[in-house]
């Protein structure tokens, strides 16, 4: 760029500048996972919505409420929302907190504080605005997912580390149980180990609802890890 403005940081990556758009908090909260039996009087379904009007294109990050032990969950999108969904044979729930993302452009109009910072790119839309919460990216980097497959990545310390949930996760499909309308499925999950301070990615066996025919395909998945401020 021959003029505007640039932030880059100590290892030499670009922060904010008049190109790419950053990531800003749409809507956040605290919700609690999901898991479907093999009985349907067993499910236990906690959907989170999106807020209306959302764009088709959000990023969903995720963590476990409590820093503690060790968390496997998996991102199941539906129709106006998602579910946060837990392994097969799972029977239990957790606290998760959530960040729902969109591009600093989507974002509703704010209120001009008086000061702060403001990034227009070159057609006129905000890139990046102070008065956002917006994503630090302190770790990325791509897999490609297959059944049984995993990789672990271990940010300085993941403490108030969010992982984006959405995009490829689900590896294959193996329809069964159909009078319930149940498939089993491996899905691309996260596992937050707070013992070990590390972030896995792999994958796992769940139940969903739904009909679906057999499907299995390996797939680029993007891990992204970072805080919000």
């Amino acid at each position: 760029m021959s003029y505007g403005f640039l932030a880059i940081n100590e290892s030499g990556f670009t922060q904010i500048d008049g190109t790419y758009d950053n990531l800003s908090v749409l809507a956040s909260g605290t919700g609690t996972t999901s898991y479907a039996s093999s009985q349907p009087s067993g499910h236990v379904l906690n959907l989170i919505s999106l807020p209306s009007g959302s764009p088709s294109d959000v990023a969903i990050f995720a963590k476990p409420s409590s820093e503690s032990g060790a968390y496997v969950f998996f991102l199941y999108v539906v129709s106006g929302g998602f579910y946060i969904m837990t392994p097969m044979n799972s029977n239990s729930t957790v606290s998760v907190d959530y960040k729902i993302c969109v591009r600093s452009r989507d974002m509703p109009s704010s209120p001009n504080v008086g000061y702060g910072l403001k990034v227009y790119k070159n057609n006129g839309e905000e890139a990046y605005s102070s008065n956002n919460e917006n994503f630090k990216c302190l770790f990325v980097a791509s897999d490609n997912t297959s059944a049984g497959s995993q990789a672990s990545y271990s940010p300085v310390s993941i403490s108030s580390c969010f992982r984006l949930m959405n995009g490829s996760n689900i590896v294959a499909y193996f329809p069964t149980g159909a009078s319930q309308g149940q498939i089993i499925l491996v899905a691309y999950a996260q596992k937050f180990d707070y013992t070990n301070n590390e972030i896995v990615a792999t994958t796992t066996y769940a139940r969903i609802l739904g009909g679906q025919g057999a499907l299995s395909s390996n797939q680029i998945k993007t891990n992204l890890v970072g805080k919000f401020a």
